[in-house]
């Protein structure tokens, strides 16, 4: 029996509020990526600056920011549902996505999508395994253990993986998206923070340059000969 259109409706409206919650993660992952890229990703000297501007600070910045990420990764590489039964609950995850529209995708969309979440699991395997053994949950053989680092090719590429199926998904779900090049207001990112940071840097440069001269002018001055009266 053929679908009535209230059924057809329902399926797309069903399918635009995942392709929406997915999309916006999407979006989210590039935005916290390209300002992790231009804080901590962008040269020695940047670093040096940072590093000189508070150490501290900004070191656990980055951690944070890559946890961040990390996270939001293993979310969107979550499978269609998690738990069982009455406890099955859907995830707003790529698969979920992919799930609603695969209907749609060519031939070469489907090859092409395979292949990719193929890649994509082999980027997130240590990344999942983060967030299920240590960042969401502390396992104690792991803690004692330890557990191996998230290789930074990992993130970009699975960054750049979940970017390439989006596009693709998109495309099925009715959606035009060519990029995810985040662009950010003007005076609000990574480069105006540095910018800011190396402007007071320099200030405070000058003024211990000027204290340092004044204070050379002071002891010239106490060390000069007095007439005698």
């Amino acid at each position: 029996m053929a679908a009535g259109s209230d059924d057809v409706g329902m399926k797309h409206s069903r399918s635009e509020h995942i392709f929406q919650a997915v999309f916006d993660q999407v979006i989210e992952i590039s935005l916290r990526w390209k300002l992790y890229l231009q804080l901590f990703d962008s040269g020695t000297d940047n670093v040096d600056l940072l590093n000189a501007s508070g150490s501290l600070v900004f070191g656990l910045l980055q951690r944070l920011m890559l946890y961040d990420i990390a996270l939001a990764i293993a979310r969107l590489t979550d499978p269609e549902a998690s738990g069982q039964g009455k406890y099955r609950n859907e995830n707003a995850s790529l698969r979920s996505l992919i799930s609603q529209v695969r209907a749609d995708f060519t031939d070469s969309d489907s090859e092409e999508v395979e292949k990719l979440l193929g890649r994509l699991d082999m980027c997130v395997k240590q990344i999942r395994l983060h967030r299920n053994k240590a960042q969401a949950h502390a396992d104690l053989q792991l803690s004692v253990q330890g557990l191996p680092g998230i290789a930074y090719d990992d993130l970009e590429s699975a960054i750049t993986t979940i970017q390439e199926l989006m596009i693709i998904t998109g495309r099925a779900a009715g959606h035009n998206i060519f990029h995810f090049d985040v662009i950010f207001p003007y005076g609000t990112d990574g480069r105006k923070l540095l910018e800011t940071l190396r402007v007071a840097q320099r200030a405070q440069k000058e003024m211990s340059d000027e204290v340092r001269v004044s204070k050379s002018k002071a002891t010239v001055q106490d060390g000069e000969p007095r007439k005698m009266s």
